[in-house]
């Protein structure tokens, strides 16, 4: 009872706050992440005996599967047909660009410091987590402002297929200087990432026809929420990516429902804020000043390189696919978020043959940049929002 008392309270206090400092232009989702930090172990947290290590994954999974959800609920099927080679080469380029420029500047760094830590399989490891993308922060961001258009149709698009190139790019990378390329690797990611869309596309041939009997608002909610804690929870037992199942869910339930996307999502819109501000806080938990400290610099290159890869892949991309320079230039400021799949990929090295060492140095990395991403992140995501006209609210 004493842990939900600290939570609540967080949770008033932090929502209380970002409704005040937003009107200034600063998202919440920033200050809800400021909130955790603050009461992360080794700051404000020590003062209190809040479990947070323990609940943290459940309620981690549980805030991405109803986001992941929300995203395939809102994806415009006919943009996304349209301009289906924009959303492709962008996927790509901001992917793949971001795994160079990330390899590039921290084997540069390697060669200057000539350190023994820093060997190519500390490099390819590092750079293939860049590959992938966070969508929580710009998904709130995103509710926040009301955006509506072609960049938010391209930026959900786009984050559909961001996790999946980054797991195939990681085992490919981590392969060829660890033990060795495994075909049984790719082969394995290949089939998470299809058993991931079969299982959140079944569920939402399930959910969808549901939609279609129970039309008022108050009955579809529990039953979507059920579905996507079945989705959630079937996802981990079977080792599939429940971001992606979830994903795949909303999508299928938009599509066999026949109905108003806008219908749709209104049940979720009732809970989106506070699954915002739990999923948030707790990101910030994890921050610790000493895993910062001790990697400073290889945190700041690879946000920078990570932060141009990003931008200038998906910019090149989207150009690429036709879309006009107005739009294209804001779609890498909507990508520079990254936790929890980034986190998992750093997490799984530490039970690769050959990489335990390297290991120990990346998890701090990533830990230390995604506080930095996810602060930052959300502010670059409301600038491009705004400056591309995509926002219907300029303030709340």
């Amino acid at each position: 009872m004493n842990e939900l008392l600290i939570l609540s309270l967080i949770i008033i206090a932090a929502f209380g706050v970002a409704t005040f400092v937003s009107r200034i232009g600063i998202p919440r989702v920033s200050v809800y992440i400021i909130f955790g930090v603050l009461f992360s172990p080794e700051l404000f947290g020590r003062l209190f005996e809040f479990p947070f290590q323990s609940l943290s994954p459940l309620i981690t999974n549980l805030s991405l599967g109803i986001i992941a959800f929300l995203i395939g609920l809102e994806i415009d099927r006919g943009y996304l047909r349209d301009n289906k080679k924009a959303l492709m080469l962008a996927s790509f380029g901001e992917s793949l660009l971001a795994v160079l420029t990330v390899g590039f500047f921290v084997f540069i760094y390697a060669q200057f410091t000539e350190s023994d830590l820093i060997s190519l399989k500390f490099v390819l490891a590092l750079a293939a987590v860049a590959a992938t993308t966070a969508p929580a922060s710009t998904v709130a961001v995103i509710e926040e402002v009301r955006a509506k258009g072609p960049l938010v149709t391209l930026l959900f698009g786009i984050v559909i297929i961001d996790d999946a190139i980054g797991v195939l790019v990681f085992e490919v990378l981590t392969g060829l200087n660890g033990n060795g390329l495994g075909l049984t690797s790719i082969l394995t990611e290949f089939y998470k990432i299809f058993g991931s869309l079969a299982l959140g596309g079944g569920l939402g041939i399930l959910s969808g026809r549901l939609s279609r009997i129970f039309r008022q608002e108050e009955l579809r909610f529990p039953i979507f929420v059920s579905v996507v804690v079945l989705c959630v929870s079937a996802a981990s037992l079977l080792g599939f990516s429940h971001i992606l199942a979830c994903m795949a869910l909303g999508l299928a339930t938009q599509y066999f429902s026949n109905q108003d996307r806008e219908d749709l999502i209104l049940p979720i819109k009732h809970i989106e804020e506070l699954v915002f501000i739990v999923f948030f806080v707790f990101a910030g938990l994890h921050f610790s000043p000493t895993l910062f400290k001790d990697s400073y610099i290889l945190i700041l290159i690879y946000v920078f390189s990570r932060f141009l890869g990003k931008y200038m892949g998906a910019f090149a991309g989207a150009k690429l696919g036709g879309i006009k320079s107005e739009t294209a230039k804001w779609v890498g400021l909507g990508l520079i978020p990254q936790a929890g799949v980034a986190i998992g990929l750093a997490l799984s090295l530490s039970h690769k043959p050959g990489f335990e060492e390297e290991a120990k140095i990346i998890i701090n990395i990533v830990l230390g940049s995604t506080i930095i991403y996810e602060i930052l992140g959300p502010i670059l995501a409301r600038y491009s929002l705004l400056k591309s006209g995509a926002s219907r609210s300029h303030h709340l």
